[in-house]
């Protein structure tokens, strides 16, 4: 028991709690956006993207955890470090791009769902890096041995979110029938 003690007093929560403030902002901005969208078209607009940009926040914070503590010894901080970098800078252009009001477009919608895949992928980086690292390296020891799996089926539903938002089904096979229920919004 006491080294369970030392191992959770030892081991920092602040990657958890950005996971679940980043959840709370998604969730928010989702929720004002759809509270608030019929005030008038201009709230709509202002508003659609701040609910796109939310996702981007989410996709980051949701990352932080699992990054930071995969990557816990010290002999891979620089992976660390290198993996949270990335998907802060990643999410924080897509948050910015998000936010551009010329971006909302429906001429640039593939363009937004192309910036949530390459999200989603550089969300999975660290595990493609470990399973590489895993075959040709002997920096294993360091490294977690678990199946990568549910962190890679969650990055693959990012991205199935995203080409069903690019591709906008299914109101496009079948207009004005999903409008209120099962849109890909």
């Amino acid at each position: 028991m006491i080294i369970v003690d030392t191992v959770l007093t030892l081991t920092p929560a602040w990657p958890l709690c950005v996971h679940l403030f980043t959840g709370f902002f998604c969730l928010g901005c989702s929720a004002i956006y759809h509270l608030c969208q019929i005030k008038s078209q201009k709230a709509n607009e202002m508003l659609s993207r701040l609910d796109y940009s939310g996702i981007s926040i989410l996709i980051m914070g949701s990352s932080y955890p699992i990054i930071y503590y995969v990557f816990s010894c010290g002999q891979v901080f620089v992976y660390r470090y290198t993996f949270l970098a990335v998907i802060t800078t990643n999410s924080l252009l897509t948050f910015v791009m998000m936010l551009i009001p010329c971006m909302n477009k429906p001429k640039w919608r593939m363009c937004r769902a192309i910036s949530f895949i390459l999200l989603g992928l550089s969300a999975g980086l660290p595990f493609i890096f470990i399973e590489i690292n895993k075959r040709y390296n002997n920096e294993r020891f360091y490294l977690p041995s678990q199946n990568g799996m549910p962190w890679l089926s969650g990055g693959f539903i990012y991205i199935v979110g995203a080409l069903i938002y690019g591709f906008r089904i299914p109101e496009r096979c079948f207009p004005y029938k999903f409008d209120l229920v099962g849109s890909s919004h």
